[in-house]
């Protein structure tokens, strides 16, 4: 917005308020030019078994973040580093992360960001007894249709070695997630 002044700035840190510890960080701007950061962090811990997703996002008419702490949008202590966001043409946003789910194994799960109200979570559970759903991308096209690919592990926990599995990737273009497993495993 500035003629590419501020392109060579200085970085700045901006997980303050959500403990020291932060995974993959996700950037995405909406409709209106806000930009929004979300990130896997929090606890005390190196690993990654015990991070939220936390959101916010800066006003750039004032140049300010929304607030400090961020606000923490998947569940409580769930383990949740790697999460990615985006925006449709409708000013709607997508966030998909992986965190814990049934029996205690990981799983995608997918909400949505209309203004500042978040939508409840879906979830994207392995389709193996035991299995996990991990490290999720999401797209869109011109169109609005959102793109889903997420790794599908047939074996147990959180350690992908050695670990049979499939890539998913799906769509809702229909108004219903269809999951298509496209490489095999």
């Amino acid at each position: 917005s500035d003629g590419g002044d501020s392109y060579l700035a200085e970085p700045e840190l901006i997980n303050l308020g959500s403990n020291d510890d932060c995974f993959s960080g996700s950037i995405a701007m909406d409709q209106d030019g806000t930009v929004h950061v979300v990130s896997g962090a929090g606890g005390s811990t190196g690993s990654w078994g015990d991070k939220d997703v936390y959101w916010n996002y800066r006003n750039m008419t004032i140049g300010l973040w929304m607030e400090i702490p961020w606000v923490a949008v998947s569940e409580t202590a769930t383990g949740t580093p790697y999460p990615s966001l985006i925006f449709d043409s409708q000013n709607v946003g997508h966030l998909v992360y992986d965190a814990a789910g049934t029996n205690s194994q990981r799983e995608v799960f997918y909400r949505t960001l209309t203004g500042t109200e978040w939508s409840d979570p879906t979830g994207f559970p392995s389709d193996t007894d035991g299995g996990s759903t991990f490290m999720p991308g999401i797209s869109i096209d011109k169109n609005d249709n959102l793109y889903l690919a997420y790794i599908d592990a047939h074996q147990s926990g959180t350690d992908l070695t050695n670990n049979a599995g499939d890539i998913f990737t799906g769509t809702n273009a229909s108004g219903e997630w269809a999951v298509i497993n496209f490489t095999g495993t």
